[in-house]
């Protein structure tokens, strides 16, 4: 029972800190280019730690998601998976930009087969362009499993909801996201 809440606190530490590097890379978004995605690795020295993401997907005009693995030469948790979702959005007078803060809950749809990723975390800001106008930048993070990462390892077309969002993946991005499920599996097996 002791080691069980030792185990799930350090997966909730862990998904604060990968919620964080998705937080911080919401600015490094908006400078990349979301249609050529592919897969990053970077390891930190300091942390012991190897964070594995696809760069920015397109989905729409003021939508991305993220694949994140972050694997760790630490004891406790060895590999944390994740989908991140960040959003851009216009805040004015008659919207409030907000479009995730009360539906983040999110849907993947593989090969026709629904899989529930529960109600992810959300974070978000506030922004100031330099011409003094305002925009809203949003983050919804959910933790991925075994069975998903086997399922995008394989998949032929991916899609999903998040809130009352649909979405689908170009056949371009789809084999960018096989390739690092693919992987993902492989280092897991690793250990």
């Amino acid at each position: 029972m002791h080691l069980n809440k030792i185990a799930r606190t350090k997966v909730v530490y862990s998904f604060k800190f990968l919620l964080l590097i998705s937080i911080i890379s919401m600015s490094a978004c908006l400078a990349t280019d979301p249609k050529k995605a592919g897969v990053i690795e970077q390891y930190d020295k300091y942390s012991k730690e190897t964070t594995t993401k696809v760069s920015p997907i397109e989905i729409s005009a003021d939508l991305t998601a993220e694949l994140i693995r972050i694997e760790s030469e630490k004891s406790g948790v060895k590999v944390v998976e994740a989908l991140s979702f960040i959003r851009n959005g216009v805040f004015d007078g008659f919207n409030s930009g907000w479009k995730f803060l009360r539906n983040h809950h999110g849907y993947l749809l593989i090969d026709g087969l629904s899989y529930d990723l529960g109600i992810g975390t959300h974070a978000g800001d506030v922004r100031r362009t330099r011409s003094g106008g305002m925009y809203v930048v949003e983050g919804v993070d959910f933790l991925l499993h075994g069975v998903h990462m086997i399922a995008l390892s394989k998949a032929k077309t991916i899609g999903g909801r998040l809130g009352v969002t649909e979405f689908n993946f170009s056949s371009q991005q789809v084999g960018v996201i096989n390739t690092f499920a693919k992987d993902s599996i492989q280092s897991n097996n690793k250990m």
